[in-house]
């Protein structure tokens, strides 16, 4: 997380809009999984803001698929979890 982080600040300050879209992406990924894994409102929290940044980054007229995944990234994670505990109960 933390080097993503770092990937942030650059792709920023560089205006790298698609890097931007890609690790804010990257980030709600690490803290949902991290929430998965640890059980911390804040990385879920975390996760969401990325999430919603991520939305704001990919253009309305660019590939739709980008922006389809970021929408489904956290039902999947959340699935999966359930999944999993599903076939450990």
């Amino acid at each position: 997380i933390t080097h993503y982080g770092h990937a942030l600040r650059i792709a920023l300050d560089t205006h790298l809009v698609v890097l931007v879209g890609r690790v804010h992406y990257n980030l709600a990924e690490a803290h949902y999984k991290r929430f998965q894994a640890l059980g911390r409102a804040d990385d879920e929290l975390r996760g969401d803001a990325h999430t919603a940044a991520a939305l704001a980054t990919w253009p309305p007229e660019g590939d739709a698929a980008p922006a389809e995944a970021t929408r489904r990234l956290k039902r999947d994670i959340v699935k999966a979890q359930a999944a999993q505990g599903q076939a450990a109960g």
